[in-house]
């Protein structure tokens, strides 16, 4: 914390904008895993009867989290637009 409170603001701003970019990468990365593994079905093989329980018991996403990771999921499979959106932060 004594880091951040030595920054000035520009650093601050600076370094936060370059976060919010490797957040949206990884991000965008997360999704394309999580739809490689809905493709393969991995998460029955593990014993998940569904994704949203794949999300929620295995990595421990709340509900809300779960569902939101598993829409964005479904919608850049018909969208493949919104994958070069993301990235640019658009």
């Amino acid at each position: 914390m004594k880091y951040l409170k030595s920054l000035n603001q520009e650093e601050l701003i600076s370094q936060t904008d370059l976060l919010v970019k490797k957040e949206r990468e990884v991000t965008a990365e997360l999704i394309r895993h999580l739809c490689e593994i809905e493709a393969r079905r991995l998460h029955l093989e593990l014993g998940f009867g569904s994704m949203f329980e794949f999300l929620t018991k295995h990595y421990g996403y709340s509900e809300g989290a779960a569902d939101r990771r598993l829409s964005a999921m479904r919608l850049s499979k018909s969208v493949r637009a919104l994958w070069k959106r993301s990235r640019l932060g658009r």
